[in-house]
């Protein structure tokens, strides 16, 4: 009896929260976009780790000497050769005709540095300083030549040049939706048609669902350890923020964990 009243009430607390997702959603996401760079700030210099959830913060570890920094990002990337990251890079990277890879919130910059060792040539661009800092720290004692962009404004996406593939790993969906349609407006200058590639991971619908529907502001708490704001991705979600100039090579869904979209700008 209890077990059926305690699957009543959660099956009750999530159609509330599925009817007022999108109400909530727009009066939070009001000051997200006025004070977007702000928020993000305070929140992203601590990135994902490990599979033991352990969260860096590149503040700290710009800290550490050079010999311990580089056995800190060995120890956060050891498992990258198992886990999804493994298959997004065989399946969509790796032995592709790629030169120019732009890692776009690139945070601790696994998949950048990952690909700059396999010869590609990586830029890695994000908002947060010390992240920026650590990856051209751990570059250089790595002996890796790349690029470097320190976002400081919308403006700044329209000058990251342009790019053979663009990989956003986990960094289009902490914002809302709007936000990320304007971000790609901005950078849409710099997109080759039928050259140009996205590589985009993000969280699916069934994620979103299975924890609860909750107000995107409220499910970022949840998923990602206190994010500013988390939204699932769907095609629909992809189309709006490419404005349908773009076409799907794939998509992926991870495990009801993460969605995968590998699209070509078109």
């Amino acid at each position: 009896m209890k077990k059926l009243f305690k699957k009543i009430i959660l099956i009750l607390i999530k159609s509330i929260n599925f009817f007022l997702n999108p109400i909530i959603n727009l009066i939070t996401e009001i000051g997200f976009e006025k004070n977007m760079f702000q928020i993000q700030k305070k929140k992203w210099n601590i990135i994902p780790g490990d599979a033991n959830k352990i969260r860096p913060n590149t503040q700290e570890l710009l800290k550490l000497s050079d010999t311990d920094l580089l056995n800190k990002f060995d120890q956060f990337t050891s498992e990258d050769k198992f886990n999804y990251r493994a298959e997004y890079r065989n399946k969509y990277i790796l032995g592709k005709n790629y030169k120019k890879i732009l890692d776009l919130g690139c945070g601790l910059g696994r998949d950048g540095i990952f690909l700059a060792e396999k010869g590609f040539e990586v830029t890695f661009a994000d908002i947060i300083p010390s992240n920026i800092k650590i990856i051209e720290k751990i570059c250089k004692l790595k002996k890796l030549n790349c690029k470097f962009k320190l976002i400081q404004s919308y403006e700044d996406y329209g000058a990251l040049g342009t790019f053979d593939l663009i990989l956003a790993m986990g960094s289009l969906h902490h914002m809302p939706i709007k936000i990320t349609k304007k971000i790609i407006d901005i950078m849409f200058k710099n997109f080759e048609s039928n050259k140009t590639q996205f590589l985009i991971l993000a969280y699916p619908y069934e994620r979103w669902k299975n924890d609860g529907c909750l107000p995107f502001r409220f499910w970022g708490l949840r998923t990602d350890g206190n994010a500013p704001w988390t939204e699932y991705f769907t095609l629909d979600k992809i189309s709006f923020i490419f404005s349908k100039n773009f076409k799907v090579i794939e998509q992926y869904n991870y495990k009801n964990e993460f969605i995968y979209f590998y699209l070509t700008i078109t």
